[in-house]
């Protein structure tokens, strides 16, 4: 005789990582300018001549070909308020002086209405014009033999405003960083406002998706 129940119901973590958690990185405020939540890091008038870094550590070589969504935003800006808003490199406490002078590095910043990208390896740079009080979505990308930013108008992120691209220069990246200042040395002392949230490496799930109760059926 047959004997049918249902012994568990399980269910696990969505599919996918989602958004990272910001608190569990590594702060360095300079100015006492950034507030830091589980999916954003808000910035209220850092200044350019300050050491300020939002930053964490992913593991040696861990970032090769990667496509990382993001989303930023900035509220005002002086004329020289520079907001650094992404990087991953094979330094932490990343600041734009910093980064400049790293070995292997892609970063990125809000700075005098524009967005910048840059690879610190090989000096490659590109920017486009962004406006003020307006979120975008943003897709940084390395494949092949370039490094990419996507910028988009919409969370779909099928509305293309402009794409940004430097030349690649093969190195693997350790650490990844969501917030960072100018340098405490540069001057003048103009700021800026602005926030990042909800960043997404699109890496494989370390947990398994959402399922239906597990049904086992026993004789």
């Amino acid at each position: 005789m047959n004997i049918f129940f249902v012994l568990l119901l399980l269910f696990a973590a969505a599919i996918g990582n989602g958004a990272e958690n910001f608190t569990s990185f590594t702060e360095k405020d300079g100015g006492g300018d950034i507030t830091v939540t589980s999916t954003k890091s808000d910035v209220t008038t850092m200044i350019r001549n300050t050491d300020s870094c939002v930053s964490e550590d992913y593991g040696a070589g861990n970032f090769t070909t990667f496509v990382h969504d993001i989303e930023a935003y900035y509220s005002f800006q002086d004329t020289y308020g520079l907001g650094g808003i992404y990087y991953v490199g094979d330094t932490d406490g990343c600041t734009v002086a910093v980064f400049n002078t790293i070995d292997h590095g892609f970063g990125s910043w809000f700075y005098n209405g524009r967005l910048y990208i840059r690879n610190a390896a090989n000096g490659n740079e590109d920017y486009g014009a962004v406006s003020i009080s307006t979120l975008y979505y943003l897709t940084y990308e390395r494949t092949g033999s370039t490094q990419k930013c996507y910028i988009y108008s919409d969370s779909g992120r099928t509305s293309l405003v402009d794409t940004l691209e430097v030349t690649y220069d093969g190195a693997a990246y350790q650490y990844l960083g969501v917030t960072f200042s100018r340098e405490s040395s540069a001057v003048p002392s103009d700021a800026i406002s602005f926030y990042v949230q909800n960043l997404d490496l699109n890496e494989a799930a370390t947990t398994p998706e959402v399922g239906y109760p597990q049904i086992i059926i026993c004789e």
